[in-house]
């Protein structure tokens, strides 16, 4: 694996964890 593969996996990654934050924030709103 090069640099810029490993760039990219880590790139997809933070966009999840970025994604699931916000899911997480959407079903605080609407449960409270």
């Amino acid at each position: 694996m090069d640099g810029e593969e490993e760039g990219e996996a880590a790139e997809s990654n933070n966009n999840n964890a970025r994604n699931e934050s916000i899911d997480f924030i959407k079903l605080n709103l609407i449960f409270t």
